[in-house]
Formats: C-alpha cells, sequence, structure tokens
C-alpha cells in the first residue's frame, strides 16, 4: 500500500538554487538509464513519443511513493510474479534526493532525462546528471548524433535537444555534465582534449568511450532503467543488452579508475520497459502486444539459482508461466529475493535520509576538523566540487550524531536489562528464603509479592529489549558508524587528490542490505576523477598543504583517537573483570561461614549481640568510603571541565562512576604478564592476581555479613540471619556474573585489541608520512622528485584508507555476529 510522502520542514530546491542543508547531508537514490536510440515514435500524436514517457513517469512515481502510484506500475507489469517481494514497498518519500543518471545520446536516454526535468518531478526532488562519453563541447560531434552511418553531420534537431537539456541540466553546477574518463587516460588537461579529438575519428575508441559512460550509469546506479527492444538486441559491448549484463554481473574491472577487480554487481534490479525500435520495425517484425510497453523486472544473476543451465533458461522470461513447475519455481525464488533485497536497501537509504539534519554550525565545525589548515584555501581551488566535500562532511557529521545517539540509548537499555535481571533474582533469592524469625501473618503475602515484583522485572526488562530489537537501535547504530567512517576515508582520499572508490573498497563481503552505505558514499563523492583533477592543478605548495591536512586532520587525529579509545576500553574491561572477581571472592567466601554457622551456631557468636560485628563492618564500610570519596575529589578536580556543574544529576554521576572505577584499579592489583611463555611467570601471576582480589573481596564480605545480622537482628519479622546471608551470596555471585558478563557482552577485549593494533598502524603511517612531507618540502624546485615523491604520499594514504577500511568492515561483522538478548539470571 502506498501513501502520500510526508511534507518534509525544508524548502524544495532546484539545481538552479543554493542546495539547503538538508540535501547536502541526504545520500541520493541514483536511477540509470539505458535504451534504444531509436524507439518507434507514434504517429499522429502531439509528442511522438509519449508513449515512451508516460510508463517512465508512472515508473518515476512508484519510486517516490505517490499515493496511487502501485497501481500504475501494477498496470505496466508484464505478469504479476515480477513484483513478488515488493509488498513492503512505501516509496522513497520526500527525504531522499533522486538522481537521474544519463548518458543524453538521443532516444531512452534523452525521454528519460526530459521527464525527470518535467515540473512534477521538479518538485518531487527529482536531479538529472550526465555522464558523457566526451566532454559536452566534443559529444555533439561523436557518431550518437547522426541518424544514418552515412551522415556525415549531426542531425540539427537531436543537437538542438541535446543543448537544451545540458543547458538545464547545468544551470545549478557545470560540473553535473562531465566526460567519462577511462582507467588510462591522460592525467593533464591539454592532453586528454587532444586525445577526446582522436578518439572521435577513431571508431574502436569512440565505441570505448561509449562503454565507459554506459558502465559508469550502470556501476553508479541502484537500479536501472532500460527502455530497450529485447527482440533485436545488439550484440556489440556498448549496446543496451550489453549495459544490462554489465548491472547482473557486474562492471570491467580495467575501464573505470573506481572500479576494482572483484566485479560482482551491488545489489540492484534492472526494470525493462519493452518499446521497439525503429531496426526492428524495418526488418517487417510484427510487434508482440504481450510486452509492448509492458515492464520486467530482473535482478543480479548471484541472487538466482546456482545452476548455470537452470539459471540461463529464466534469465530473461517475460512470461513466468514456464512449462516446467521447477523453474517456475526457481524464477520466483530470484524475484522475491531481488525485490526484497531492493525494497530493504532502499528503505534503509530514506530511514536514514529522515534523521535528524545536521546545523550549518555542525557541519562547518566537521568541515573544519576533516580539512584542518586546508579549509581557508579549498572552496576558492575547488570551485564546484567544494559543495560535494562539504556534503560528504555533512553525511557524515549527520551519520556520526545519529550513530552517538543511538549507542547511548543502546548502552543504556541494556543497563536497564542487566539491572533488572540482577533486581529480579535478588527478588527470587528472598522469595525463597523467607521465613521470618517469628510467626507473621503476611509472611504468605510477602512471599507472594516478591515473587510477583521478580516477574515484574523480567516482563519490563523483556519489554526494555522487544522496544529496542523493534526499533533496530543496535542494527542502525552499527550501519551509521560504518558510513561515518567509510565517508571518513572517502573524504581523506579526497583530499589527497585520490581518484578511488571507498564504495568499490568497503564491505565487499557484507553484501546486500548493508549495500546501501557504499551506494550513499559513492552518490555523494562521485565522479571520482574530479578530485584528482583538482590536486593536480594546485601548485607544489598546495599539494604539500593539502597533504599536510590530511596527515593532521585524519592520521594524526585516528592515532590519538584509537590509542585513547583503546585506552578506555582497557580500563573498562580491567574494571568489570576485577569487580567481578573481587564480587565472586566475596559470594564464594560466605560459603565456608555459612556453613560453619548452620553447624555450630558461630552466627550467634559472630554476631555476639555486643555489637562487635557490626562495628568491624561499619569501620570496613567507612574506610571504604573514605577512599571513595577521596578518588572522587581526584577525578573531579582533573576533569572539572568535563563534569560541570557537578549539581547536574548526570555529571556528578558520571564523576562518580569514573571514581569509582578508578578506586577499584587502584586497590585491586594485577600483575602485567610479561612473558606468556614462562609457566612459571604466568602461575606466579595468577597467584598474585588472586592475593589482589583478596583484600577488597574480605571487605565486601565482611561487609554483606555485617548486613545481614544488622537486617536480622532490626526486626524478628526479617528472616534469620543465615538466610539473609543466603540472599547476600547470591547477591554477590549474580552481580559478579553480570559484571564479567558485561565485559564480555560489549566487547570490551575485542575493541581494545582492534583499536590497540589500529593506532600502531597510524602510528606508524603518520611516522612514514612525516619523513614523506619533509622530502617533498625539500624538493619544491625539484618537479620531476616532488611529483614521485607525492605519487608514494598518495600509496601511503590509499594503503592506511583500506586498513581502516578493513578494520570498520570487520568491526561491523564482530558486533552483528553477537547481537543483544536478554540476560537471564540463573
Amino acid at each position: 500500500m502506498n501513501t502520500t510522502p510526508k511534507q518534509q520542514t525544508t524548502e524544495t530546491t532546484t539545481d538552479a538554487e543554493p542546495m539547503s542543508m538538508a540535501r547536502l547531508a541526504s545520500p541520493a537514490f541514483i536511477i540509470g538509464v539505458t535504451g534504444n536510440m531509436d524507439p518507434v515514435p507514434q504517429a499522429g500524436a502531439k509528442d511522438p513519443f509519449e508513449h515512451v514517457k508516460e510508463p517512465i513517469r508512472k515508473l518515476f512515481r512508484y519510486l517516490r511513493g505517490v499515493e496511487g502510484s502501485r497501481a500504475g506500475l501494477d498496470s505496466l507489469l508484464a505478469h504479476a510474479d515480477f513484483a513478488a517481494g515488493l509488498e513492503g514497498w512505501q516509496g522513497l518519500g520526500v527525504d531522499t534526493p533522486i538522481v537521474l543518471l544519463t548518458s543524453l545520446a538521443p532516444g531512452a536516454d534523452t525521454l528519460a532525462a526530459q521527464v525527470a526535468l518535467e515540473e512534477e518531478f521538479v518538485k518531487l526532488k527529482f536531479h538529472v546528471r550526465a555522464p558523457l562519453p566526451f566532454p559536452k563541447e566534443h559529444y555533439p560531434k561523436a557518431s550518437t548524433f547522426r541518424l544514418r552511418e552515412t551522415d556525415k553531420a549531426p542531425a540539427k534537431e537531436l543537437l538542438a535537444v541535446f543543448d537544451d537539456l545540458v543547458g538545464k541540466i547545468c544551470s545549478g553546477n557545470p560540473e553535473h555534465a562531465f566526460p567519462v574518463l577511462l582507467k588510462d587516460d591522460p592525467r593533464t588537461d591539454a592532453e586528454r582534449g587532444k586525445l577526446f579529438k582522436a578518439d572521435l575519428n577513431d571508431p574502436a575508441r569512440q565505441n570505448l568511450r561509449y562503454q565507459a559512460a554506459g558502465e559508469y550509469v550502470v556501476a553508479q546506479s541502484d537500479l536501472l532503467s532500460a527502455i530497450w527492444d529485447d527482440d533485436f538486441p545488439s550484440t556489440n559491448e556498448v549496446g543496451t543488452a550489453a549495459m544490462v549484463e554489465v548491472k547482473r554481473r557486474g562492471p570491467a574491472s580495467e575501464l573505470l579508475p573506481e572500479t576494482t577487480a572483484l566485479t560482482w554487481a551491488d545489489s540492484g534490479p534492472v526494470f525493462h520497459l519493452h518499446f521497439r525500435r525503429l531496426k526492428c520495425v524495418a526488418k517487417g517484425n510484427e510487434p508482440d502486444p504481450q510486452r509492448e510497453g509492458k515492464l520486467r523486472i530482473l535482478h543480479p544473476y548471484e541472487l538466482g539459482p546456482a545452476d548455470a543451465t537452470l539459471r540461463k533458461e529464466i534469465a530473461l522470461l517475460w512470461d513466468p508461466e514456464h512449462p516446467q513447475a521447477a523453474e517456475r519455481e526457481a524464477f520466483c525464488r530470484w524475484q522475491v529475493e531481488g525485490n526484497r533485497r531492493f525494497t530493504r536497501i532502499a528503505a534503509l537509504l530514506a530511514e536514514f535520509n529522515q534523521t535528524k539534519v545536521p546545523t550549518v554550525e555542525a557541519v562547518n565545525e566537521e568541515f573544519q576538523k576533516r580539512t584542518g589548515d586546508c579549509a581557508s584555501n579549498l572552496q576558492e581551488s575547488m570551485g564546484a566540487a567544494f559543495a560535494s566535500l562539504q556534503g560528504l562532511c555533512a553525511v557524515q557529521r549527520r551519520a556520526g550524531d545519529e550513530n552517538r545517539r543511538l549507542a547511548t540509548c543502546k548502552r543504556r537499555g541494556m543497563a536497564v536489562v542487566f539491572l533488572l535481571t540482577l533486581v529480579a533474582a535478588m527478588l527470587l533469592h528472598l522469595f525463597a528464603h523467607w521465613y521470618p524469625q517469628m510467626a507473621c501473618a503476611h509472611a504468605g503475602a510477602i512471599r507472594c509479592c516478591l515473587a510477583f515484583a521478580a516477574l515484574i522485572c523480567v516482563a519490563v526488562g523483556l519489554v526494555v529489549f522487544w522496544l529496542q530489537r523493534g526499533k533496530r537501535t543496535e542494527e542502525k547504530t552499527h550501519d551509521y558508524r560504518a558510513l561515518a567512517e567509510g565517508v571518513r576515508v572517502q573524504v581523506a582520499w579526497c583530499l589527497a587528490g585520490l581518484d578511488s572508490s571507498v564504495a568499490a573498497n568497503y564491505m565487499q563481503r557484507q553484501r546486500g542490505e548493508l549495500d546501501w552505505i557504499r551506494t550513499a558514499i559513492s552518490s555523494a563523492t562521485a565522479p571520482y576523477p574530479r578530485w584528482a583533477d583538482w590536486f593536480r592543478k594546485l601548485s607544489r605548495k598546495g599539494q604539500l598543504l593539502a597533504l599536510k591536512c590530511v596527515k593532521q586532520s585524519w592520521i594524526d587525529e585516528q592515532t590519538e583517537y584509537h590509542r585513547k579509545t583503546s585506552k578506555v576500553r582497557l580500563d573498562d574491561l580491567h574494571f568489570f573483570h576485577r569487580l567481578g572477581g573481587v564480587l565472586a571472592l566475596a559470594g564464594l567466601g560466605h560459603v565456608p561461614l555459612h556453613l560453619l554457622a548452620l553447624g555450630t551456631g558461630f552466627c550467634g557468636c559472630l554476631v555476639g549481640r555486643s555489637g562487635k560485628c557490626g562495628c568491624v563492618g561499619l569501620c570496613l564500610l567507612a574506610s571504604l568510603f573514605a577512599v571513595w570519596l577521596f578518588s572522587c575529589v581526584i577525578e573531579i578536580v582533573e576533569n572539572g571541565e568535563k563534569y560541570r556543574p557537578l549539581t547536574c544529576p548526570r555529571n556528578l554521576a558520571a564523576a562518580l562512576w569514573q571514581a569509582f572505577k578508578r578506586m577499584i584499579l587502584t586497590l585491586v592489583p594485577v600483575p602485567r604478564e610479561q612473558n606468556q611463555l614462562d609457566l612459571k611467570m604466568r602461575r606466579r601471576n595468577m597467584l598474585y592476581a588472586f592475593l589482589g582480589h583478596l583484600p577488597l573481596g574480605l571487605v565486601v564480605l565482611a561487609t554483606a555479613i555485617s548486613l545481614d545480622h544488622w537486617v536480622a537482628a532490626s526486626a524478628r519479622w526479617w528472616p534469620e540471619a543465615s538466610s539473609l546471608m543466603i540472599v547476600s551470596m547470591g547477591f554477590c555471585f549474580v552481580s559478579g556474573t553480570l559484571a564479567v558478563a558485561w565485559a564480555e557482552r560489549t566487547l570490551l577485549s575485542e575493541e581494545a585489541y582492534q583499536y590497540n593494533a589500529m593506532a600502531s598502524l597510524f602510528a606508524s603511517g603518520g611516522q612514514e608520512m612525516e619523513q614523506l612531507l619533509q622530502t617533498l618540502e625539500a624538493t619544491l624546485k625539484q618537479p620531476e622528485t616532488f611529483d614521485q615523491n607525492v605519487a608514494r604520499t598518495q600509496d601511503l594514504i590509499l594503503a592506511l584508507g583500506r586498513e581502516a577500511l578493513a578494520e570498520n568492515a570487520e568491526w561491523l561483522i564482530l558486533h552483528r555476529a553477537r547481537p543483544m538478548e536478554p540476560v537471564m539470571a540463573g
């Protein structure tokens, strides 16, 4: 069921107007278009291609989610089975920009661009970008605009349409129509200009550029719209049939600079609209009424059957009513899998674009942080590309802010579940051992209340867990962190003048629903070669400044971040493990005392009815409190700025919690294992660790026993001290177990290791880059040597970026493999 998109709070802008912050911080959904250049016109109509444009409009409305658009799509479908799996489609809403990529060849490319530039779709936030085979001043001279192969000059009517579309597309930004570069194209504009002119007269090179433009559209699109007569498919590598195959199997790795040798097809369907072409009519072929103007949906081969023969037989079906039941079933599974993945990816992108938009001040702060000393010179030197870099910073800030908010919610939810588990366990212990010292008429009612309260705690914990699971808090936390980290690397690569793509090097093993992260980064960055062009046009001093900026704002910043975070995670790990050990020892100490008390009447002697035990417990508590208070004062003095004003409960609680952690880490010394291979040393360290936990464990034990006897002596309707000792023993065991479980559940050990490894990696890279920067500064007057060292520095930045992306992907796998589960005390 489709709904009308929500009204957005920001004003709708066209490409000719300044972009709002919402538009800057919102990755776009990309529609690529490919198709035949000679669709059959409709004779006698005011617009001879209106019969082609109307289905395109229906498709665009459906993607946006306009009310009633599902009926329009259903009217296009050649068979209902093509829509299997699209039941949950709600449209992209109004918060997600939609960008149409078209090479502006006559025919299908031009018709789709004209529809996207209509007033209706401009208001629906459709935008058009034109990746061209040649620069827009050279492209009209190509064979594309000749009606017949024998024509020596382009057709004027085709040129007029092209010039009109280019004018509209480039009205806000001249870079919206750009040439697609090959991987081996020369670096300078003068050399490229000569090569473009030469390629216009070389049919083989001209076809290569057509293929590159087509594959660029395919590789960058989340959905490919193919307006194509498959009854008359082209057999070359630049036709629509070839582009459909590229979308389904993956692009060629040797053609475009941003592609890699891994040629998996990014998840994205082909929406094939069938219209006859003139070449088919000229051969006397009759139109097929079941296909003309109809839509079928094709999906990547990786989602299809593993059997190559079966996959080939059902890959291009128009009529799923296949004679063989097995083939029909395989076809339906393919459609459902592809449509559901497409729906989920689009929904995740739309969900991110509905999050809170960062303020202008926040984005400027992020931009300053990411660009450092180079910020003041970027806007003038980058020109139109400056907005894209600012947009990348806006996306990173948006993802980072949302990640931090959700991470806080997730951690609080986990803390509530753990706390309720502890309370429920203690209530159940009291329920099991509630035998008052004297007859009490309300004893049964009290036990029932204790059991009921325990059940309430369990129920509330489950509700908190299911609410977080229902809102996908944990999944979105991980996704937005992955997006922010990917954008961080992409910004560094852009500043270093690299034309490499994070999307092509990131999370290739986490394909499927996480593809939206790669496409979001790609949509905010492409076209990639412009960053290398910008960097190359800088003076040598400008290039040196940009590389210094990358070191300062990325490498040094990441080194410090990973070092600090590793220390925090390691301290937290030691704190929870030591706290768990202390509580476990205290619980274990209850056992012999309880047995002794039961067998010899030791309880009465221990209490002594004279308050001696109480005095001991009180002294121990007072000492503990004094140490805690002294640690709090130290923490508050050292972190005064962080914890001011202390009248704020949250800040005061944070200060006290940090002080408590410091107290535990100080009072429970654990020796470091200096030689893991020395068995004697390891055994000795284990003994020292036990002895380090013992004093504080005895303090907790004595305090617990004192409290048990004080409570038992305070009123006769309380249980006896021996029963309360069982309860306190259970409290020590359960709370100690939960402390260790918290450390394990939050992956403190794994994160400390990962952050420490990345800190070492970035520190090493920073040292190497510092030497390269010094060499660059010394060779400013030696152009050839300077360029060689720049290339070495860029290679280092590229390698560091790939390592950072690999670490981020591993982090994501680690956390997704261990989702939050309700903790039940046993």
